[in-house]
């Protein structure tokens, strides 16, 4: 019912080299990043279902803009960490 959304402009390279990146040797195994991490936002919600709202100018300069989402779920019994990640998604301003 909680969650990190991260959002990326990117999905070749990220914070920690390029993407996609086996996040094993940060204890989660299987899990892999697909986004890099330019924005993230809390996601709270209940049921395993949460929404999160985004505001995007009315710029044409936007208009084709490319994004990437990805989530981190809280399961403290799934490792050390106490996360693992959802697969990713890609989005089009204006598409």
């Amino acid at each position: 019912n909680a969650a990190m959304l991260f959002t990326g402009f990117s999905n070749m390279a990220g914070t920690f080299g390029p993407l996609p990146l086996d996040l094993g040797g940060f204890g989660l195994a299987g899990c892999t990043a697909f986004v890099s991490l330019d924005l993230a936002v809390l996601a709270l919600g209940d049921n395993s279902r949460a929404e999160v709202a985004t505001m995007v100018p009315d710029l044409q300069a936007l208009v084709g803009l490319e994004f990437y989402q990805q989530a981190a779920v809280f399961d403290p019994a799934a490792n050390g960490p106490g996360f693992v990640v959802s697969d990713a998604a890609k989005g089009i301003v204006g598409g």
